[in-house]
């Protein structure tokens, strides 16, 4: 799409009338950003009685320094000055008006542009110490990925598109928080969350190991969601849960039934915090069965007896005390994951547990 460029005062160099898919107000960030641009023409004037070398040849002299240009070889105009700011100015409107139609030729990536730099200037909107551009770092709380913001506006301060790659991960980017959003709005608003002892079945959201900020030690955290009502729990993970995983993050995404005691958030009636969470038996045959490993058994039709003998088998081969590692390897086995099971177990005992010749 076409992109006019026009000149205007030195406090403004650059003007963009922009095309029909990148909003006036995006271009006027990317102007008012004044991108970088190298600029190589000469604004200077070669000395005239040195040619330019710094040195005067004439014998008598006791040094060949030029005394004309002191050796600097060139000298600067008031002429060549204005001269070489225009042009650089120039330079920069049309690195400016190449980056906008560049932008406009892709309908998606205008659309994300102009989402995520809307949504950080009304997040800095009211607090004089954050601005858009670092809105995320400053106590700012836009709707989307930090990822994305940064990749936006690296793009915009420089005058620059993103990379193929780092375009790729932006569209994925908002792609999944679109969904998680359109996912949000299906299940409707969270309900507030309870106080006091709850027992229920929650769905881990994200788990992690974190630090002890204020000595040594740290521990698994979850955010815990629940499925029907929706309000969220941030709790400790029950070390009875914890070693059953090869690391927190197996956890994500599976339901689990937990006794904890619940206390709502002072800023947010539908996010608690959870004490002293234990499992709890549901009463099935399944509770004999880490979470994530059952998870992975029921997608893959697997009854739990199955699972519990692969389970023995792989103890009785390697010997395994941790059962973060035997469950590991009993999902591999569940999932044909043939390279994870050789990768974790001795070839003699990989092969025996996957019927393959050793």
């Amino acid at each position: 799409m076409a992109v006019t460029v026009a000149s205007t005062d030195p406090m403004c160099p650059t003007n963009i009338v922009a095309p029909d898919n990148v909003p006036q107000r995006i271009v006027d960030r990317v102007v008012a950003a004044k991108p970088k641009i190298t600029y190589h023409d000469e604004w200077f004037t070669p000395c005239t009685k040195c040619d330019g070398t710094g040195h005067y040849a004439k014998p008598g002299y006791g040094t060949s320094m030029c005394f004309a240009c002191k050796g600097a070889t060139r000298t600067f105009t008031k002429d060549g000055r204005k001269a070489a700011k225009a042009a650089k100015e120039a330079a920069k409107a049309t690195a400016v008006g190449d980056f906008v139609a560049e932008l406009s030729a892709d309908d998606e990536l205008a659309t994300i542009f102009t989402r995520v730099v809307d949504a950080s200037v009304e997040a800095a909107e009211g607090n004089e110490y954050v601005v858009p551009e670092t809105v995320h770092t400053h106590g700012g709380k836009p709707p989307f990925p930090q990822p994305a913001h940064d990749i936006v506006w690296k793009a915009m301060g420089t005058g620059r598109m993103p990379s193929e790659k780092a375009a790729g991960f932006l569209r994925k980017l908002m792609g999944e928080h679109d969904q998680k959003e359109a996912e949000k709005a299906a299940k409707g608003p969270a309900k507030p969350a309870p106080s006091g002892k709850v027992t229920d079945t929650y769905r881990v959201i994200k788990a992690e190991y974190r630090h002890n900020p204020y000595g040594p030690g740290g521990g698994t955290k979850m955010l815990l969601e629940h499925p029907k009502d929706g309000y969220r729990v941030w709790a400790t993970c029950p070390a009875a849960l914890d070693r059953t995983t090869y690391e927190p993050s197996d956890l994500t995404g599976c339901e689990i039934r937990l006794s904890l005691d619940l206390q709502p958030s002072d800023d947010d009636e539908t996010f608690a915090f959870g004490k002293r969470p234990k499992p709890v038996a549901e009463g099935t045959e399944w509770d004999a069965v880490a979470p994530h490993v059952a998870r992975a058994a029921k997608d893959a039709g697997v009854p739990p007896g199955m699972v519990r003998q692969i389970a023995d088998g792989i103890t009785d081969l390697a010997s395994y005390k941790n059962p973060g590692e035997v469950n590991k390897i009993t999902i591999a086995v569940i999932r044909g994951d043939h390279d994870t099971v050789q990768a974790l177990l001795p070839p003699d005992s990989a092969a025996a547990l996957l019927g393959q010749p050793g």
